[in-house]
């Protein structure tokens, strides 16, 4: 019978074996609009190589992709689509799956992992899925019968063959657990790049101290991820109104990709009369998205359900206060008094942007909280480093568990 969670020591982990890993990563697509796990698959592989690993990235999505820091360590292979589309796992990535030690599968439900972990089990090569927080209750609430189908037909077979699952957190992995896959889990964060975020701040406070660039000369508070009916933005179009009614000059700016929830959201503000004060700038990359977070206010997310929010750990490194709904799963926020979690209400989230206005002193000292939790938890070099621990770990005590789930 598989382990349990709880026997999976906690890293570091130490299996004896410190020979370099031969990684592949399969991701759907890179394009760094499709939010959180294009950045987290590109990171984790680009830590990884820069321990020394050998580490390879396998996706099928268009030619934008994510390059960590401007230059990548890990490598970057793109499937001809039309040939795996029509016969599956192809000879090049099928050779590349072959030679590994360790696979690691980004996401559930994609044609390309469909086919990575078919092939996986075929050449007896060990491999984790990180579900990126589609196993989570509100992800599985949406299509429900079709994911029911598909759990039941393939992918409790793709997850009971797994190694292990790569939980990004408690939440999650207890919800992983309900499902009964009788599989480890293991439970590794996402991590952010926080040297890069704090450079951007210092560069604000030095060079252009509250320009207000986004704000058009106004202070401004920050929601920075893809127009999703499930980050919550008709929550935040309720408590910005509520929030212009009590404050004259504060200003929303609302950055990324518009995925369905845009033109409500317009829709709701125009009606409120609020239009001149929010401000949809579309998808922020790189040090457009960085001199964002350094100059708001404070960054609001008040999500139904994340796996594990990237935006979060970028506004904690950028060391701008941070406002989330309890649905975002990082209780750390509030062991840390290092920002604020509140039950998703609109009340909730005015109540909060209001006293961030009037006390910044004390957010300020949240955010400066918040930067020593991401600099001593979540920086990428010490995410990747546990997550080689994981895969040794899986290669000593699992290697490919045959058991049917």
């Amino acid at each position: 019978m598989p382990e349990s969670r709880a026997t999976i020591p906690a890293p570091p982990y130490d299996s004896g074996d410190h020979r370099p890993l031969r990684i592949v990563h399969f991701i759907q697509s890179l394009d760094p609009s499709r939010g959180g796990p294009p950045q987290v698959a590109m990171h984790l592989a680009d830590g990884q190589a820069r321990l020394g690993h050998q580490v390879l990235v396998i996706h099928a999505g268009a030619e934008t992709t994510v390059v960590p820091n401007g230059s990548p360590t890990a490598v970057r292979h793109q499937v001809r689509s039309s040939l795996w589309r029509r016969f599956g796992m192809t000879a090049p990535e099928t050779k590349r799956i072959a030679q590994a030690d360790f696979c690691h599968l980004h996401g559930i439900w994609e044609p390309l992992i469909t086919s990575a972990w078919r092939r996986c089990i075929a050449l007896s090569v060990p491999f984790t899925v990180q579900p990126h927080g589609m196993l989570q209750p509100w992800s599985l609430a949406q299509k429900a019968f079709k994911k029911r189908l598909a759990l039941a037909l393939a992918y409790r077979r793709m997850l009971g063959r797994a190694s292990f699952l790569h939980a990004l957190n408690a939440d999650e992995a207890s919800d992983i657990e309900r499902l009964g896959l009788r599989v480890p889990i293991r439970v590794i964060p996402n991590g952010v790049d926080t040297s890069a975020f704090m450079n951007a701040r210092d560069h604000a406070n030095t060079i252009a101290p509250h320009s207000r660039v986004l704000g058009r000369g106004h202070p401004y508070i920050l929601f920075l991820s893809r127009l999703h009916h499930v980050k919550g933005l008709d929550l935040l179009a309720e408590a910005f109104i509520e929030v212009s009614r009590r404050h004259p000059t504060v200003q929303l700016v609302v950055a990324g990709p518009d995925d369905g929830a845009g033109d409500e959201f317009k829709a709701h503000i125009s009606s409120a009369g609020l239009s001149g004060r929010v401000h949809m700038t579309g998808p922020l990359l790189g040090v457009h998205k960085q001199r964002a977070l350094a100059e708001a206010e404070m960054f609001v997310l008040p999500s139904r359900q994340e796996g594990f929010s990237v935006a979060i750990l970028e506004a904690l490194a950028s060391g701008t206060p941070v406002v989330v709904s309890e649905q975002c799963h990082f209780p750390e926020l509030s062991t840390f008094d290092a920002g604020l979690v509140l039950p998703r209400t609109s009340a909730a989230f005015a109540d909060a942007i209001l006293e961030g206005l009037a006390d910044p002193a004390r957010f300020a000292a949240r955010a400066r909280r918040g930067l020593d939790l991401v600099r001593r938890d979540y920086d990428w070099a010490s995410i990747a480093s546990r997550s080689i621990a994981a895969y040794r770990w899986a290669l000593a005590h699992t290697a490919l568990n045959t058991a049917e789930p």
